[in-house]
């Protein structure tokens, strides 16, 4: 894993760095350069990954949703492990790169969904244990849950229950970079969290038969 150590950047230095770093559309490039299209025209309009995939296939699609995880990653992960950020520096450092793949202005601050993004800043933190059970929780609810607003809550959620379970009692300032993300994510989604939520079909069938 990454050793602490020094690398002197204040707080503010390395929360312009995560926003900036969360900024780049690589995704829009990606699909740009490769297919001559603009992904926002496709599917839901979402300038992410997931629509990258639609329109390239899934080796693109993993280039791209590891290149949008690593822009979340890096700042944040440098600035814990060897800048010696901690405590309530942490929170705008680690909602920086959320926000500006969110909030991009190279996308009149229409951008993405920020999901990689999150799985990227959690790393950071935690490493594996962050893609291991943010990951296992919204493959899980995506399963059980219909529509992919609320199945990512769900998933965030349990998240949070794990992160309360082990982090939070040694870092009680990480509830609250939680509950940031939370909100950046409802507003992101705003529009599928507007529908009544539900199970998915094949979970209602079979409740249906016992």
């Amino acid at each position: 894993g990454l050793e602490k150590g020094p690398l002197k950047m204040n707080v503010w230095m390395w929360t312009i760095l995560g926003f900036f770093a969360g900024s780049i559309p690589f995704s829009m490039g990606i699909s740009k350069l490769v297919a001559k299209r603009d992904i926002r025209t496709i599917a839901d309009g979402n300038p992410g990954s997931m629509n990258v995939g639609k329109v390239l296939g899934w080796r693109w699609f993993l280039i791209a949703l590891l290149l949008d995880a690593l822009k979340g990653f890096i700042p944040v992960g440098f600035a814990y492990f060897r800048g010696g950020m901690d405590g309530w520096q942490l929170f705008p450092i680690v909602l920086a790169p959320v926000l500006g793949h969110a909030f991009s202005p190279w996308l009149k601050f229409r951008g993405g969904k920020a999901v990689a993004t999150t799985f990227g800043v959690w790393f950071g933190l935690i490493l594996w244990n962050a893609g291991f059970i943010l990951g296992a929780a919204l493959l899980l609810m995506v399963k059980i849950v219909k529509g992919s607003g609320w199945a990512l809550m769900a998933a965030f959620s349990l998240f949070g229950i794990f992160l309360a379970l082990f982090y939070f009692p040694d870092h009680p300032e990480w509830l609250y970079i939680w509950l940031g993300n939370a909100l950046i994510f409802i507003i992101k989604h705003w529009q599928e969290l507007g529908e009544t939520p539900s199970l998915q079909p094949w979970l209602l069938k079979r409740l249906k038969r016992q």
